[in-house]
Formats: C-alpha cells, structure tokens, sequence
C-alpha cells in the first residue's frame, strides 16, 4: 500500500464545484451566493456575504455593516 497522495489532496478544504468566482471572493472574505441582485451588459451583481476574517481587519466596513445590521453586500462580478 502507498502512502502517496492523491494529486489533488493539497486542496482538500477547497469544494472540487467551486466556480473560479466563488474562489476569488473567499480569497478577499467575502462568501458567495448563487442569489443575481442585477446583471447588465457588463456585469453581474451577486448577493455575497463578508466572512469573519474580513470584518475583522476591516473597521470601516464591520462599522457599516453592524450600522446596517447585516452582513450582506453585493459583489460585482
């Protein structure tokens, strides 16, 4: 029996059905939802919310939000 890996297995906390959207948006803190806010010829806005990690460094947004009361914002993809 080997006790290599399997390729992949570095990523094991990653989902294998992650959009490269929905990884770039946990990158900056932000949880992606599959929620369409608004599209145009541009862009989507998807309903997105801001993980802890991100509320934590930024004091400027976690004020925002606790002033809103939320932590939903929309993100431009």
């Amino acid at each position: 029996m080997s006790s290599r890996r399997p390729l992949g297995s570095a990523f094991v906390g990653l989902r294998t059905s992650m959009t490269v959207e929905e990884v770039d948006c946990e990158r900056r803190g932000y949880k992606l939802t599959k929620t369409v806010l608004g599209a145009g010829a541009y862009a989507k806005v998807k309903l997105a919310y801001v993980m802890e990690n991100k509320i934590e460094k930024d004091r400027r947004l976690a004020d925002d939000l606790l002033e809103k009361g939320h932590n939903m914002v929309g993100e431009l993809l």
